[in-house]
């Protein structure tokens, strides 16, 4: 995380809510990932690819 998005996130959430942010998303993106992998996420289902962006 750069430290103008830390500056931007901690105007808004205590770092507590930070925390359980990154969990949540990081569990709805794993869970979804299971989800197709097992089959069971509908054929119909919009989806959204978000490259991984480079790091220097």
């Amino acid at each position: 995380m750069s430290d103008d998005l830390r500056a931007r996130m901690l105007a808004h959430f205590t770092p507590a809510q930070i925390v359980e942010l990154t969990l949540g998303i990081a569990l709805f993106m794993g869970f979804s990932k299971i989800a197709v992998a097992l089959g069971s996420a509908p054929s119909d289902m919009p989806t959204m690819v978000v490259p991984t962006p480079d790091v220097p």
